[in-house]
């Protein structure tokens, strides 16, 4: 079942001063339920753009664009950013819970709250966030604040917080970019187990050819001057996936591919990982 669907997609911004600029042009773009999808290309040719029509925070300029979501995740895909974005006065769980607070607060504008129900609801809720948060391997941080915790584990607690209202669509952008590399596979490896373990479709931006070939089922490249798709490539690694696969011959001439594809050459920034690194 397709549940991400761009036809013709365009985005043109218009700067106060200067001419138009186009981001993206006619991006055509389907996510089945159930993949792991990585848009990839060099900075400017649009990924992020894309991303942020498909979470909603971007309308389209010209195009459609349609999300097809179940019932329990009607509100919005879930997202992750570069950043955590956490609120530093609140604890991993409290950060966690933050989505359900603010679903409750539009939920009472519109039906007064008598305390039993919301109170049952606050009580599920909270049990979720600390189950999700043993997930993603913080069982025991629940009461630290975001300046006790290293930035992977801040990260953790942002995927956490994504969860929380049982999304169905994960949209992550460059999520693990500020992290080292030795925390940054270990974050990959953990990223497809909750995929796997929480039956997610997951669109997810980056700029690293190897992480994106090691998470993705399928990878679109993307090009510059206007922001476009070019191809898209599947991804001949069998699942589930472990971190040698970086070094796998699938793995590395799907990355031969693309930096064919976008005019790099064996110099450019994004090298074969030392040892089965990323």
């Amino acid at each position: 079942m397709v549940i991400v669907e761009l036809s013709e997609v365009g985005k043109t911004y218009h700067p106060r001063d200067g001419a138009p600029v186009v981001a993206v042009q006619d991006v055509n773009l389907t996510v089945q339920e159930g993949e792991f999808v990585s848009l990839v290309g060099p900075s400017g040719c649009g990924k992020t753009t894309v991303l942020n029509m498909i979470i909603g925070l971007l309308a389209p300029t010209t195009g459609t664009l349609e999300l097809r979501l179940g019932e329990e995740s009607r509100q919005r895909p879930g997202v992750v950013f570069q950043r955590p974005v956490l609120l530093p006065w609140r604890s991993a769980l409290e950060n966690v819970l933050l989505p359900s607070e603010v679903g409750g607060l539009r939920a009472r504008r519109s039906t007064p709250d008598d305390g039993g129900e919301g109170g049952s609801r606050r009580a599920a809720m909270e049990q979720r966030a600390r189950s999700l948060l043993d997930m993603v391997g913080l069982q025991g941080f629940e009461s630290k604040l975001p300046t006790e915790l290293s930035g992977g584990m801040q990260q953790r607690v942002a995927i956490a917080r994504a969860l929380l209202l049982r999304n169905q669509l994960l949209c992550m952008d460059e999520p693990f970019s500020a992290l080292d590399e030795f925390t940054r596979e270990q974050m990959n490896e953990q990223l497809l187990s909750i995929w796997h373990s929480q039956s997610l479709t997951c669109v997810f931006v980056t700029h690293n050819l190897f992480e994106a070939t090691f998470l993705s089922d399928r990878i679109i490249v993307m090009a510059t001057n206007p922001g476009r798709v070019i191809t898209e490539l599947e991804v001949p690694l069998p699942r589930p996936r472990t971190r040698d696969m970086m070094t796998a011959p699938g793995c590395v001439a799907t990355v031969a591919r693309i930096r064919q594809l976008l005019g790099l050459s064996t110099s450019s920034q994004e090298r074969e990982p030392a040892g089965g690194g990323a």
